[in-house]
């Protein structure tokens, strides 16, 4: 490898560049590689630390070789450059430019432009370790390390990865002294293993036992602690690493949100209208709830509630169920983005960790914040250019709320079937309309993971499938009114064969439990007759076989 690659000489102290995640750059990355033998896109793959997603640049490969992309970039990160065909991982920084030649034949890789010298010295370093590493190498022997690893508890599991730490410097040291490297280069060896220790430590918690409130040592914490890098998105794993840790803490954290007090807090806002009666009856409800009350709060309160105002609580919340429903979601969040600022002791990790429990918050539920609800929610942030990005997703989703469907009359009223207690019935009044259709059936919700994930395959489907005897019907389940509409609009889930149902939450599980819906998301075919004749249909992500599935049952 050395005869592909200079030998550096003089001393390079430069550290890398933070931005602190203020901004959004690029980085450019233009290249030929040699000895191709397909046609597939030139692909750099990097891990976002704001959302965590895995975000891909892709540029074609011209009849010579020769390629460009531009890469989005918030700040210096790890990525994965061509890494099904080249295998090259590499750090990228924001407003750099490179030339990478790569021959597949021999395994060349050499870079040429902005801080060259580093990235030689990535490529050299990775070839030198993996050549030094001790891996298994069959699938049996990795089964067996695995298995050996997840039997260990502990400080057995900790003092066996600290050894395995302790290997990967050993060959580090070696590799030190044979090259004179640069400052960024030994940072990111010794900054490497740590974080790839850290992260497989953290995801230990997976094997903890819940049930017997199972933690882990004061030793084995402390061995973890202060592990990260300068960036700390210098390494993906850092970014499952905190998360894990975070999440670890969080687990202690009983977050509670009694419908008393959200009530009264409504009305405190003058966002709900009631009674004196039942007003007085809410406030003492949430004296008791939150155990701040007296014998003379308990004895007024038995009383009121002999007046069936129990009942009118009840009622008070079934009219105002969406309205409650935010409000409790909207105190679930602040009192996360409290305890990510009581767990995390890093301003930067805090603004980061905060940033991400809002866009969460926003990309579940789908509901735009009120401006004292907005202003309340930044000043956990202290980044800048944070709040210019959940500004916008909170306009975005202000304008979803404010825009029509284009398919209105597909989106069924089941006001009427709110006392029905007939599941037949109501899958009747569901399938009859679509009779001589195949029906497909997707049971989601928007607070299922899996089921948001396959909604970004359903324009796809409906693509394939259009102009044949089909409809689509989502079934939501346990979603508001308005985290249900913005959802569909966002997901751009509208069309002439599309029909959505939204049934009050008894009938719904009604149908669920008739169709014996086993998890979310589940997807069901019935026939040109309404009869159900595939229960686990294939998902939306299937494509294939979905429409493979439906041909048959065409014909």
């Amino acid at each position: 490898m050395d005869k592909f690659l200079p030998n550096y000489t003089r001393t390079d102290t430069t550290s890398f560049y933070d931005s602190k995640f203020h901004k959004v750059d690029s980085a450019y990355i233009s290249g030929y590689i040699r000895n191709l033998k397909d046609n597939q896109p030139f692909l750099v793959d990097l891990l976002s630390f704001l959302n965590s997603d895995n975000e891909k640049s892709f540029a074609d490969i011209d009849e010579n070789g020769l390629f460009n992309v531009k890469v989005p970039l918030i700040n210096t990160s790890e990525a994965y450059i061509d890494w099904h065909r080249s295998s090259i991982r590499d750090i990228l920084t924001p407003g750099e430019h490179y030339f990478v030649y790569k021959d597949l034949e021999n395994g060349e890789t050499i870079f040429y432009g902005d801080n060259a010298r580093f990235h030689n010295e990535i490529v050299k370093y990775d070839q030198y370790l993996g050549d030094n590493i001790y891996v298994p190498e069959t699938d049996d022997g990795w089964g067996a390390k695995f298995k050996f690893e997840r039997s260990l508890k502990d400080t057995a599991y900790l003092y066996l990865k600290l050894a395995q730490m302790d290997s990967v410097f050993a060959i580090n040291d070696k590799f030190k002294s044979i090259y004179n490297l640069s400052a960024r280069t030994t940072y990111y060896m010794d900054k490497g293993n740590r974080a790839n220790i850290s992260f497989a430590l953290m995801q230990k918690r997976f094997e903890l036992d819940r049930n017997q409130n199972e933690k882990f040592s004061d030793q084995y914490m402390s061995a973890i602690k202060n592990q990260l890098s300068t960036p700390v998105s210098l390494f993906r794993d850092n970014r499952y690493f905190i998360r894990n840790y975070y999440q670890y803490y969080l687990e202690d954290e009983e977050i509670k949100a009694y419908t008393s007090e959200v009530l009264y807090n409504l009305i405190q806002k003058n966002e709900l209208i009631t009674n004196d009666s039942l007003r007085r009856y809410i406030e003492l409800q949430r004296n008791l709830d939150i155990g701040n009350y007296n014998v003379q709060d308990s004895l007024e309160h038995d009383k009121l509630e002999k007046e069936n105002l129990y009942l009118s609580l009840q009622n008070l919340v079934q009219n105002n169920y969406d309205k409650v429903d935010e409000e409790i979601k909207f105190i679930f969040l602040t009192k996360n983005l409290e305890n990510v600022k009581n767990i995390i002791d890093n301003d930067i990790l805090i603004d980061l960790f905060c940033f991400d429990q809002i866009f969460q918050d926003f990309e579940m539920n789908k509901i735009p914040l009120s401006l004292s609800k907005f202003e309340k929610i930044k000043g956990y942030i202290s980044n800048t250019f944070f709040h210019e990005l959940i500004e916008n997703e909170n306009a975005l989703l202000e304008k979803y709320k404010s825009t029509n469907f284009q398919f209105a009359n597909n989106f069924k009223n089941t006001d009427h079937l709110k006392e029905s207690k007939d599941a037949d019935l109501i899958l009747k009044e569901i399938l009859q309309p679509h009779k001589g259709k195949i029906v497909y059936m997707d049971f989601w919700g928007a607070w299922c993971g899996p089921c948001v994930a396959e909604m970004e395959y359903a324009p796809a489907a409906k693509k394939a499938l259009e102009g044949k005897d089909v409809v689509f019907i989502y079934m939501a389940n346990r979603t508001s009114k308005t985290t249900w509409e913005n959802f569909i609009k966002s997901n751009n889930l509208e069309g002439e064969n599309v029909f959505h149902y939204n049934l009050p939450t008894e009938q719904q599980s009604m149908v669920e439990r008739k169709l014996g819906v086993p998890h979310f998301p589940t997807y069901m075919l019935f026939d040109k007759e309404g009869k159900l004749v595939i229960s686990q249909a294939p998902r939306l992500s299937q494509l294939e076989l979905l429409v493979l599935e439906v041909d048959k049952l065409l014909e």
